[in-house]
């Protein structure tokens, strides 16, 4: 059996069930170097990233904003501090305790492929280096389910902000078709 353009179902089975695996083993490896982690990238400074998002974001604060890939907690943090609504999102099931020590906010422990958002929930996701986890042919999948998380206010969509590593996946063998996510980053805009 085949799709339009010839390619097997059961090849496309096939992807899907390795990206299944590759998530499961990278979740694994950061659940093995948590603590690690945290301590090589505590200290990290990505205040421009964070002002990409909060300057891209047109509600009035304080804002709703999911972190993807929210790790032990530093930005979750971070946002809170501002007086933010920040709620974290890992599938580490170590940094979801972390996070939550840590930052004191809400974290959701979810794989980002086989993630439960609530429609129109947050005026913003901050993706700070973790998009790179999301096989490529999930990608266009797992923005538009990022899309639908957002408050559509003068753009549909809402907005993210995403490490410039994470925008260029977003265009990963697409010369010229971007996916339909607006993002804005301290490098650029991308829509």
């Amino acid at each position: 059996m085949s799709n339009r353009q010839g390619e097997s179902y059961e090849s496309f089975r096939v992807d899907v069930e390795q990206s299944h695996r590759v998530s499961e083993v990278t979740i694994a490896y950061y659940d093995r170097m948590a603590e690690a982690y945290w301590d090589g990238t505590r200290d990290h400074d990505v205040s421009q990233n964070y002002a990409s998002l909060l300057d891209a974001i047109e509600n009035d604060p304080p804002y709703s904003i999911l972190d993807l890939g929210c790790g032990p907690g530093r930005d979750l943090r971070h946002f809170r501090s501002l007086g933010h609504n920040a709620v974290g999102l890992d599938g580490s099931k170590e940094f979801v305790a972390m996070a939550r020590s840590y930052s004191g906010c809400e974290v959701l422990h979810q794989d980002f492929l086989a993630m439960v958002l609530p429609q129109s929930r947050f005026d913003g996701v901050f993706a700070n280096a973790s998009l790179f986890h999301v096989p490529s042919q999930e990608l266009p999948r797992i923005l538009l389910e990022l899309r639908e998380t957002c408050i559509v206010v003068g753009f549909p969509g809402g907005r993210a902000a995403m490490s410039p590593f994470s925008q260029q996946l977003m265009y990963r063998g697409r010369k010229h078709e971007p996916l339909p996510l607006f993002c804005h980053s301290a490098t650029g805009t991308a829509s």
